[in-house]
């Protein structure tokens, strides 16, 4: 298939997510639909290329796409009407069965979430992902297929979805991903999926062509490139890959418990994180809640809000710690590593003694140098 052209300029890539379907893969995609509705509505137009593919081969249909982008609308030389307007400040206006053709756009974190007035619709999604219990999603496509879904529920219609899709947005078994695959399953039926591949210039995932029937009606199997499959093959991780909140759940704090020890606190000098080491494991001092601290604020926000049990198991991995690391060690700057933490700049103790703590899990039975877990990703880590 042919690469696809951005729309306008990267910077529109960046802001809104948008990426031009090419011809070829319209074509592609459109070979695998069937219309058997009076309406379609294609909800991020762009100019229009399915617009006019689908009056040609569907005749007789009505069609109606809605774009947000000023100038990518304005690009559309064609008969059928174009909304300009944002898709999540579009309501149906129709009682008949209706289809969604199109190509969503892909982004993380979602426009609609950010601070633009122009697009923000950050109140309504949030809404939206509430009402239906999707948690900790930040991707554009996902609201956008969200939105499509429930326009149908709400006003009870029922009609099919097309749509160029992450193929990341389904096959991700985090925990925030479940709650929307289980949207998925309780309001619409899998019907068929086309793998595309990375075609689109700019887009680094892996697209697919979706298919789904919002009809009241569910199903166990699907059409996968082809072929019958299970749809628990295609929502989520195949059954025989260990999900990673199956092997950390044992320690998790509501923070990451050897980071609150073994990595400095926000702003905390190397010098003054490794004084602090030395003086809790060296010494072996006892008051384990000052010597978590900088400037009086502990790392773990388990330990800021005054949690006594997680004050209790912390102080068992200091325990464990001890028993572990030779005392000589904590003096030895070569220990102390710099690391990026979202965002910020940390310094993290790393020992090999440490692959033989509980808190931490070698993944490789054969780890390469300095390779080890220490602790668990954040609950909301969709890593």
């Amino acid at each position: 298939m042919a690469k696809v052209n951005t729309k306008d300029v990267p910077e529109k890539q960046n802001q809104l997510g948008q990426f031009f379907t090419p011809e070829a893969t319209a074509d592609f995609c459109l070979d695998r639909t069937a219309v058997t509705t009076p309406i379609v509505i294609e909800p991020s137009c762009g100019q229009g290329v399915f617009l006019d593919k689908i009056r040609r081969r569907f005749p007789g249909v009505e069609i109606l796409g809605v774009e947000l982008d000023e100038a990518a609308a304005a690009a559309y030389a064609g008969p059928e009407r174009v909304e300009l307007a944002n898709f999540y400040d579009f309501d149906l206006l129709v009682g008949s069965e209706l289809t969604f053709i199109g190509n969503p756009p892909y982004r993380t974190p979602a426009c609609s979430l950010g601070d633009d007035p122009a697009l923000n619709r950050r109140d309504y999604v949030r809404r939206l992902c509430a009402k239906y219990g999707i948690t900790g999603i930040r991707e554009e496509a996902v609201f956008f297929l969200v939105h499509s879904i429930d326009l149908m529920v709400r006003n009870d219609v029922k009609g099919h979805i097309y749509y160029i899709l992450p193929k990341t947005i389904f096959r991700n078994n985090s925990r925030s991903y479940k709650t929307f695959t289980t949207f998925l399953r309780e309001n619409a039926r899998l019907v068929e999926v086309t793998d595309i591949g990375k075609e689109f210039s700019g887009v680094t995932t892996d697209l697919c062509y979706v298919h789904l029937a919002v009809d009241g009606t569910n199903s166990d199997v699907f059409t996968w490139n082809g072929a019958e499959a299970r749809v628990d093959s295609f929502y989520g991780v195949d059954e025989d890959i260990i999900p990673f909140q199956a092997i950390f759940k044992k320690t998790y704090l509501g923070s990451v418990p050897c980071e609150s020890v073994l990595m400095s606190c926000r702003d905390e000098p190397v010098g003054h994180f490794g004084h602090r080491m030395r003086t809790l494991f060296h010494a072996g001092a006892k008051n384990v809640y000052d010597l978590l601290c900088y400037k009086g604020v502990p790392h773990l926000k388990a330990l800021q809000q005054g949690s006594k049990k997680k004050l209790a198991v912390v102080e068992q991995y200091v325990e464990e710690i001890r028993t572990l690391v030779p005392k000589e060690d904590f003096l030895n700057g070569d220990f102390y590593r710099p690391i990026t933490h979202r965002s910020e700049e940390r310094y993290y103790f790393r020992h090999e003694a440490l692959k033989k703590a509980s808190f931490v899990y070698q993944l490789n039975p054969k780890p390469g140098p300095g390779f080890y877990f220490p602790g668990n990703p954040a609950k909301g880590c969709n890593d």
